[in-house]
């Protein structure tokens, strides 16, 4: 009589096969067998080294456009010094100004040679008035730097509040104020009112206390602020715009998730929760925008500062590219572009505070 079928053949071999799953253990990876990255690729995952890199990266397009620019310009330093009487210059005299002014190498050595002295610390001399051009920053830098951070306080206080305001009611009489705001803020060239606010305050007033020596805060704080409140009032009335429009969509989004609708639901304090849960929440796009508009402003209020006369750096390279100062205007631009980035740097940074989901990137 035959005996039960063994284990492994016959039917119950099938059936096992058939109704147990086969696992197979993994095979060992080996040190060799595994894919190796290099160092290059372990500092270029790392978000900051990226954002490091890529500013680098930034200043030197920046600084290599800056160069070109300046050389396709008609003109140079030579008919910016001797003006109409360059014309009566002989061949021997143009060959030793070219010589002295360095303009007869070739672009590529003008640019390294450019770029060595800044990397040395040395931005180069005014052909003019024979000023280092560090040391004409250095009193530029100051001056700029106020009227940014001038302009970004005002204009980030009424853009935030415009902007809530106008989310706290869509589409009604708030909103609609808020983007008329708004639209005029972005309608409305600095220059334009600039001019006008010159002209009322000077006329009808008697009044511009621009009209003197650039005072600094620590010399005369009064006399400072007076020179500074006109201009950080039009560049922060421009500023403005873009913020409540971006301040109004942040909130709105942020005012339609399912956490706000709970905390509204469990009766908090309606300010709480606007400024606790709602705000606090839409800060990304606002901290964006702010830290846009601030670096802008580092190089953009070249005409507000032309029309009161404050000694930026946005007025020292108008004039450097009306005398064709190749070295003011390059090291400036730069020093401007490097403001902009360190800015944005700072602002990432930010980002990493405020939301520390962002870390995780």
């Amino acid at each position: 009589m035959p005996g039960p079928p063994r284990r492994g053949s016959g039917t119950y071999g099938a059936r096992r096969s058939l109704t147990e799953p086969i696992i197979e253990l993994p095979a060992l990876l080996l040190d060799e067998d595994r894919p190796r990255v290099g160092w290059t690729a372990r500092l270029y995952r790392h978000r900051l080294l990226r954002r490091l890199l890529g500013s680098l990266l930034t200043l030197v397009g920046v600084s290599i456009l800056v160069f070109i620019v300046l050389r396709v310009v008609p003109g140079n330093a030579i008919n910016a010094q001797f003006g109409t009487e360059t014309g009566v210059l002989n061949h021997a005299q143009k060959v030793a100004l070219e010589h002295y002014y360095g303009i007869d190498q070739p672009l590529w050595r003008q640019y390294f040679s450019w770029i060595w002295s800044v990397l040395q610390g040395n931005l180069g001399i005014s052909l003019s008035t024979g000023a280092s051009v560090s040391s004409m920053t250095r009193s530029a830098l100051p001056v700029t730097v106020e009227l940014a951070l001038l302009s970004t306080i005002f204009g980030s206080i009424a853009g935030v509040l415009l902007g809530t305001l106008a989310a706290s009611r869509p589409n009604g009489i708030r909103d609609t104020t808020g983007q008329s705001i708004g639209l005029l803020g972005l309608s409305v060239p600095s220059f334009v009112l600039a001019t006008a606010v010159v002209t009322i305050v000077a006329t009808k007033f008697n009044y511009f206390p621009n009209g003197g020596d650039y005072r600094t805060p620590w010399d005369d704080p009064w006399t400072n602020f007076q020179q500074m409140i006109f201009p950080a009032a039009v560049l922060g009335f421009g500023l403005a715009a873009p913020v409540m429009r971006t301040t109004r969509s942040a909130v709105i989004e942020v005012s339609s998730r399912d956490f706000v609708r709970t905390a509204r639901g469990k009766g908090l304090d309606p300010r709480r929760i606007a400024i606790r849960h709602v705000l606090h929440n839409a800060l990304i796009p606002i901290v964006t925008i702010v830290g846009i508009q601030f670096g802008y402003l580092l190089g953009g209020a070249v005409i507000v500062e032309q029309i009161f006369a404050l000694p930026g750096l946005g007025r020292q390279v108008l004039s450097a590219i009306g005398e064709r100062e190749y070295a003011v205007v390059q090291s400036t631009v730069l020093v401007i572009a490097a403001a902009f980035v360190l800015v944005n740097f700072l602002t990432d940074l930010l980002y990493r505070r405020i939301d520390p989901r962002v870390r995780e990137l």
